[in-house]
């Protein structure tokens, strides 16, 4: 049994040189299509990564919103995108502390043990810090100290410096130095010598 012949449709001008034109024509747009595909994905990759970036801060605050005395320390992140916290350190007078009742007791400048004076303390390393969220880390309850030691604190805050380093979603990574303006990209967190605990 016979097949049925197909015919192929081939269109041709009848010009040589124009339809060579149009060959490489369809072939230059395709490329065109193919390169801005490529160009529109990155672009769509960045306004993605820029909805999603981080921006995170340590702050020291000295009074509650109704004006009453409250010293304490937080992790603020400013971005529009949630941060992991790698690492933090704390340093006070150029000086590494590994935690709360260090940093309370070179303010200070003398020893004091837990349990009193109380200081309220949360660790923040390894947690998520969504947009806008702020979280305290480090709070000295006032009725526990009396006003030399509590305008100590006060004036002790302003001393102390930080390091953070955080990442987005995307594993982008951050290292905030409260020496800086801004953060500077890193490739990965480093492991601080002293964290703070």
């Amino acid at each position: 049994m016979e097949q049925p012949e197909v015919e192929h449709l081939h269109h041709h001008t009848g010009r040589p040189w124009w339809d060579l034109v149009l060959g490489v024509s369809a072939v230059c747009i395709s490329l065109v299509s193919i390169l801005l595909a490529i160009h529109n994905g990155h672009a769509m990759e960045r306004l993605v990564q820029a909805n999603s970036w981080p921006f995170v801060k340590v702050t020291y605050t000295n009074y509650n919103q109704d004006g009453t005395p409250h010293n304490h320390l937080d992790l603020t992140n400013k971005g529009v995108g949630p941060a992991s916290i790698e690492s933090l350190e704390v340093s006070y007078d150029g000086k590494a502390m590994p935690g709360a009742r260090a940093l309370l007791n070179a303010m200070l400048k003398r020893i004091t043990v837990s349990p009193n004076p109380r200081i309220m303390d949360s660790g923040v390393v390894h947690n998520v810090l969504s947009a806008k969220e702020q979280m305290t880390f480090v709070d000295f309850h006032s009725e526990d100290y009396g006003p030399e030691d509590y305008a100590a604190i006060r004036a002790g805050l302003r001393k102390v410096e930080s390091r953070t380093c955080y990442c987005s979603v995307f594993d982008e990574c951050w290292l905030a130095d409260s020496r800086n303006q801004r953060p500077v990209k890193v490739k990965a967190c480093p492991v601080p010598e002293v964290p703070f605990q």
